[in-house]
């Protein structure tokens, strides 16, 4: 795996990120996420529009079960830009 920086964060974080958009199923997604760190991934992509908040209660589910959250790095979206007919972006929060 490789690694990279990100300024104000003392850990290397890995340059691919594990997305968690189609997960689930606590058994199957673990068994993914499981084999993620092992191969020495420690960044995951989620957002509450992936199943509507599904994956992030799996995922978190998985890490009170595995106690190694500090050990991870996420990246949390809470919303998307919708395109307006004006050519201008807006949020659909």
């Amino acid at each position: 795996m490789k690694y990279d920086t990100i300024q104000g964060l003392e850990k290397k974080i890995s340059k691919l990120i594990l997305g968690n958009d189609n997960q689930t199923k606590y058994d199957s997604a673990a068994e993914l996420w499981d084999h993620w760190i092992k191969v020495g991934g420690n960044a995951f992509d989620n957002a509450h529009i992936y199943g509507g908040g599904l994956m992030e209660k799996l995922l978190g589910e998985w890490h009170i079960k595995r106690n190694k959250r500090e050990s991870r790095y996420h990246s949390q979206r809470s919303a998307y830009p919708k395109l307006q007919s004006s050519g201008r972006f807006r949020s659909i929060n």
